[in-house]
């Protein structure tokens, strides 16, 4: 790992600079982990298992709940009194959220030391970005499905009034018997677009052009921000690829006015023109031209999977009913064969 000097973000060895600040970034000394161990309630860390935006994320061991998940939020991101009492609210209503593809929230506890962390249900697997790598051979079907069980559980959010407005594939998880779960609601009062600090490389394909500066005709983002980042991650599952290819804001702005993504359907042959055009409905640049609401994208999605009704039979292939008679008279039933009345205007 390497470490900005400025920021004091850390950033994967491939990196150079500091996308940030643009920095020549320094190699980042070796540290002993100041949280294993530590105990928040009645919470005990055990090994740390990924690091997040607001921190890292431990596994640990709750006596009434077994394996939980929690995550030590960077105190600099709770600097006032302010930001804090709106992240624990944040928080609380998270925890209100009770749904099959949503990761569980189940409260905030305090160390000794004063820091906050964020206790959630532990889903053994891993992410979906981890998961395509696990699954090189992910067909249309089952992209479709993954996507289908992520919009369900962001719909259970948005009939509550809460917008993720971070969803990207680090933050879908796909558990061990294939249940997809989105995670970090609780990041609620501390969203992703409301500064240049908190666009990254990781996060800038799925924020949505007016969480971002680029469509500036709306008060805030709505539930369509969250339609617009499915609809990318969707299109990355179908196509191998990013829709629009940047490394700042500036250059997916230039993205967005250039030419449209090239349809999924023309990168993969599998992918049907009927849901090329819901992917591309969703990611549409303008809000005005997406999905009105994540229902209507799912609704559409469900509709483009469905297989195609079969051709009706030719006519010389369709059967005939009565079934007709052979020369001796006689149906294929054994039957005399019934004649109609056209029979009749010949004579015998």
């Amino acid at each position: 790992m390497k470490v900005c000097a400025l920021c004091k973000r850390k950033w994967e060895d491939e990196y150079r600079v500091c996308p940030i600040d643009g920095l020549a970034l320094q190699e980042s000394p070796e540290e002993s982990d100041p949280h294993a161990g530590q105990s928040f309630g009645q919470t005990r860390l055990r090994d740390k298992i990924a690091d997040g935006a607001l921190g890292p994320i431990y596994q640990g061991e709750d006596p009434a709940r077994g394996p939980v998940a929690v995550q030590v939020v960077n105190p600099e991101l709770l600097s006032s009194e302010v930001l804090k009492e709106a992240f624990e609210q944040a928080v609380k209503l998270a925890a209100k959220l009770v749904h099959a593809n949503i990761v569980r929230v189940y409260g905030f506890e305090t160390g000794a030391d004063g820091s906050v962390a964020v206790v959630m249900e532990y889903v053994p697997g891993g992410d979906l970005g981890r998961y395509r790598q696990e699954h090189p051979a992910l067909d249309v079907a089952q992209s479709v499905a993954l996507i289908r069980q992520a919009a369900e559980g962001v719909i259970a959010a948005h009939r509550m009034g809460l917008l993720h407005g971070a969803l990207h594939p680090s933050r879908i998880l796909v558990s061990s018997d294939g249940t997809v779960k989105i995670g970090g609601f609780h990041r609620n009062a501390l969203r992703e677009g409301v500064d240049a600090f908190s666009v990254t490389p990781e996060n800038l394909p799925y924020l949505a052009p007016e969480q971002i500066g680029i469509i500036r005709d709306l008060v805030s983002p709505d539930f369509r921000a969250d339609v617009y980042a499915l609809g990318v991650i969707l299109y990355e599952l179908l196509s191998r690829r990013s829709p629009y290819e940047a490394g700042s804001v500036q250059e997916l702005a230039q993205a967005l006015d250039g030419s449209p993504p090239v349809p999924p359907s023309f990168a993969n042959t599998d992918v049907s023109p009927t849901l090329s055009r819901v992917v591309l409905k969703a990611i549409s640049k303008h809000p005005g031209d997406r999905h009105g609401s994540m229902e209507e994208f799912l609704r559409e999605l469900t509709a483009a999977g469905m297989p195609m009704r079969a051709p009706r039979s030719s006519r010389a292939d369709a059967p005939r009913y009565p079934p007709p008679a052979d020369e001796s008279g006689v149906d294929a039933t054994g039957s005399p064969a019934r004649r109609s009345s056209a029979d009749n205007l010949w004579p015998e």
